[in-house]
């Protein structure tokens, strides 16, 4: 990254790209650096000169507007919820929708060359991490293959997999989307590193074996060979790639024993969920909290019970009907909406969801449509927007693509 290059730039691109290591080293390590790179985002929007043209451009933007409105929507089912305490714990883990939208309008488009060395800088941090991960795994073999069995996951950054793998995909789009860049390719070393990394990170990803991850994996890459097809007129590599994409899984199976575990391990696990036996398996419990989920979202279907008293009210029909288990959310961020927000809720959220992608038609972008594919997997299978770290990924990935896309 040449010095003279960043002094040449506006200093609030440079704090915004300082920003976005933040962010992508706080993801990998650390909430408090996850903190600190939105204080540095708001800092970087603030110190444009031009940041009153750039409101204007905000609150005349739909995509922004979309985005910021989901935290509106958290924050207005605060009306009629009992439980402020937990209300409040909502709000701040929804932050990034309300701080990201403001700071990146406000910062601007940034210069291309910002935007490779952002995606090269996410995609060698997980490429770093991946293979301390690997080794990890192959020190404590024996060990970290019984806690699969055992329905628990290899040890990742944070100790969060569910995280780390959404993270690993999004890596591997962006490692597509930059080969598909015709001047990034006139560096035949640097299109070898992002294909090694690109390979590298897919396989870490079938030896972690977390389903949603994969389940997301193999949803994006069908979305991108489709999306091929269409704009490309390329039937016969499209066909290969599909069968391909059918055969991976297979050839998983055969020969990653963690793939194998978890595939025979989520086959027994809904076999005795079918027969009414739920036990202490993350399959059966994240089962369980949809039919849990849906019994709560009944009691007020058209505005919800409230995001702050959503656990609680998961809690009541779990201590009257299960008992012996923990209360969990459910694991799944559309019923999550319908149970705390109502019907009502539920299709603001769709509808600030989706604006983004089609706005400016930003669908036909490789990696936004890709992107989007992960997001909704993620949303079936995980409360993707729980946690801090769900949402800041959710946000300044949407949010930098669209940047990256503006005029």
């Amino acid at each position: 990254m040449p010095l003279s290059f960043l002094k040449k730039n506006p200093l609030h691109h440079n704090i915004a790209l300082l920003a976005a290591f933040l962010l992508i080293i706080g993801l990998m390590i650390s909430k408090f650096l996850m903190t600190l790179s939105m204080i540095v985002f708001i800092v970087a929007g603030l110190s444009n000169p031009k940041r009153k043209e750039r409101w204007a451009y905000f609150v005349k933007h739909p995509a922004y507007l979309a985005t910021t409105a989901i935290f509106f929507i958290i924050l207005l089912s605060g009306i009629y919820t009992s439980n402020w305490e937990n209300m409040a714990v909502r709000l701040r883990v929804a932050l990034p929708f309300l701080v990201l939208p403001c700071s990146f309008a406000l910062i601007g488009k940034l210069p291309k060359v910002y935007y490779t060395w952002i995606a090269q800088g996410f995609i060698a941090a997980l490429v770093i991490s991946s293979i301390g991960v690997l080794i990890n795994y192959a020190i404590n073999y024996d060990k970290i293959q019984l806690m699969i069995q055992q329905s628990k996951a290899v040890p990742t950054p944070n100790k969060d997999h569910i995280r780390f793998s959404l993270l690993l995909c999004i890596a591997i789009f962006m490692g597509i989307s930059l080969l598909q860049n015709v001047a990034y390719r006139t560096q035949k070393l640097r299109t070898y590193l992002s294909l090694f990394a690109i390979l590298f990170l897919v396989l870490t990803l079938h030896i972690l074996s977390v389903r949603s991850g994969l389940l997301a994996l193999y949803l994006g890459i069908l979305v991108w060979i489709v999306q091929m097809i269409i704009q490309n007129r390329r039937f016969i590599l499209g066909l290969g790639l599909l069968i391909s994409l059918g055969l991976a899984p297979v050839l998983a199976y055969y020969m990653s024993p963690s793939f194998r575990t978890k595939f025979e391990l989520t086959r027994h696990n809904i076999e005795i969920f079918r027969e009414g036996n739920i036990g202490e398996y993350s399959d059966t419990q994240r089962l369980l909290s949809y039919v849990v989920a849906w019994e709560v979202a009944q009691k007020n279907i058209w505005l919800g019970v409230g995001m702050g008293d959503l656990h609680d009210e998961q809690k009541k029909v779990y201590t009257s009907q299960y008992p012996k288990l923990k209360p969990k959310y459910p694991h799944n961020q559309f019923l999550t909406f319908l149970a705390g927000t109502g019907i009502i809720g539920l299709l603001l959220f769709l509808i600030a969801f989706m604006t983004p992608l089609f706005y400016q038609a930003a669908y036909k972008d490789t990696f936004m449509l890709c992107f989007f594919a992960l997001l909704f997997s993620s949303f079936i299978t995980e409360n993707t927007l729980l946690i801090a770290s769900g949402t800041a990924i959710y946000t300044f990935f949407l949010l930098l693509n669209l940047t990256r896309l503006s005029d």
